[in-house]
C-alpha cells in the first residue's frame, strides 16, 4: 500500500520517472552492444567507448578500458588510435605498467624498437616479476634480432610463469638461431603440450623438425597447422617451401601462386617463389618477383642480395 506521501498521481510519478528513464537508458545500451557485436571485428572496440563515455569510471578502471582498447586498434594497425589510448592511459595512471607494455608494442609493430624499449624497461620497473611485461620485451628484442637480451628476459618471464605457451615458442626461436636446435624442440613440445592448437608454435617445429632431418614429423606439423588455418597465406606458403626443399619447384610455385592470391602484399612468398622460379630455369620470372618485393619493400635486403646473385649468375660480373 502507497504511503501518504504517495497517494496523489503526481507522487507517484515521481517514483516512477526514474524507473522508466533506467529502462530506457538500459534499452539504449543494450541496443548499443548488439549494434557493436554484429561487427565482430570491431565489437571491443566500439563496446569499450560505450563504456569509457559513461560517467564515474574510477581513473584505474579507465585506464584498463583504455589500454585494453588501445590493443583493439593496434590489432587492427589503427596505430594513430591505439597511441592516443596508451598515451591517455599512462597520462591518468602513470604507476600502471599494462599501459607502457602496449605502446611499446605498436612502437614495435612500426618498427621503432629503441622507443619500445624505452616503454619497456618502464614497465618492467613498474612491475619487474611481471611475465607479461617480461616476456613483451623479449619479444622486442627478440623481433630486433637482439638474441641474448630475449633469451635473458624469456628466461625470467618462463621462471615466473612457466606455462606461458607463447613465450615458450618465442623462446624456441631465439635457441634455434643461436644454434642450439634440440633446447628449442624441447621448447616448442611443451608449448605444444599445453596448447596443440597454436599455430605459430606448429610452423616453427615443423621447420624446426625438417631442419633435424625429420621430415615426416614437420610435414605432421604443417598439415595439423593447415587443417586449423585453411587460408592462411602464411601457411599455404610455408607448403610451398617444404615441396622447394624437396626439389619440387613446380608445385611449390604453384602453392607461393595461392599464397600470393590470398595476400598480393605477401614479400616473402614473392622472394621464395623466385627462389622456385630460379630453379627451374625462369630467370626473368625470379628476377621480376624479387623487383615487385623490393618495390613493396626497399629494406628487404634478403631480396636484392638474391637478385644480385641472379644477375650475376645470368650475365656474369658486372
Amino acid at each position: 500500500m502507497l504511503s501518504a506521501r504517495l497517494r496523489s498521481h503526481d507522487d507517484v510519478q515521481l517514483v516512477l520517472d526514474p524507473l522508466s528513464v533506467l529502462a530506457a537508458v538500459l534499452r539504449e545500451w543494450g541496443r548499443g552492444l548488439l549494434g557493436a557485436l554484429r561487427d565482430e571485428e570491431r565489437g571491443t572496440i566500439a563496446v569499450l567507448g560505450m563504456l569509457l563515455g559513461q560517467a564515474g569510471l574510477t581513473d584505474s578502471e579507465r585506464t584498463g578500458a583504455l589500454s585494453v582498447r588501445g590493443g583493439g586498434h593496434r590489432r587492427r594497425r589503427e596505430y594513430t588510435e591505439a597511441f592516443a589510448d596508451f598515451d591517455q592511459a599512462i597520462a591518468l595512471t602513470p604507476e600502471a605498467p599494462r599501459s607502457y607494455t602496449g605502446r611499446a608494442v605498436t612502437h614495435r609493430d612500426l618498427g621503432a624498437f629503441d622507443r619500445a624499449l624505452e616503454d619497456h624497461d618502464r614497465a618492467c620497473d613498474l612491475a619487474s616479476d611481471g611475465e607479461r611485461a617480461l616476456g613483451q620485451r623479449g619479444e622486442t628484442h627478440r623481433v630486433a634480432g637482439r638474441l641474448d637480451e630475449a633469451l635473458a628476459d624469456f628466461d625470467r618471464a618462463l621462471g615466473i610463469a612457466p606455462t606461458t605457451t607463447w613465450a615458450l615458442a618465442s623462446r624456441a626461436d631465439v635457441l634455434r638461431r643461436l644454434g642450439r636446435p634440440r633446447e628449442a624442440l624441447t621448447d616448442l613440445d611443451r608449448a605444444l603440450s599445453l596448447e596443440p592448437d597454436y599455430v605459430w608454435a606448429l610452423v616453427r617445429r615443423s621447420r624446426l623438425r625438417r631442419t633435424l632431418g625429420d621430415t615426416a614429423g614437420g610435414l605432421v606439423d604443417l598439415d595439423r597447422a593447415q587443417d586449423l588455418s585453411p587460408n592462411d597465406p602464411w601457411l599455404v606458403g610455408e607448403r610451398g617451401e617444404t615441396l622447394r626443399e624437396r626439389g619440387r619447384y613446380a608445385e611449390a610455385v604453384a602453392r607461393y601462386d595461392r599464397a600470393l592470391e590470398l595476400d598480393p602484399g605477401y614479400t616473402w612468398a614473392l622472394g621464395s617463389r623466385a627462389l622456385a622460379q630460379q630453379a627451374l630455369g625462369r630467370s626473368d620470372l625470379a628476377l621480376a618477383d624479387l623487383d615487385r618485393a623490393l618495390a613493396m619493400d626497399p629494406d628487404y635486403a634478403w631480396a636484392r642480395a638474391r637478385r644480385a646473385e641472379i644477375v650475376t649468375a645470368t650475365t656474369g660480373p658486372g
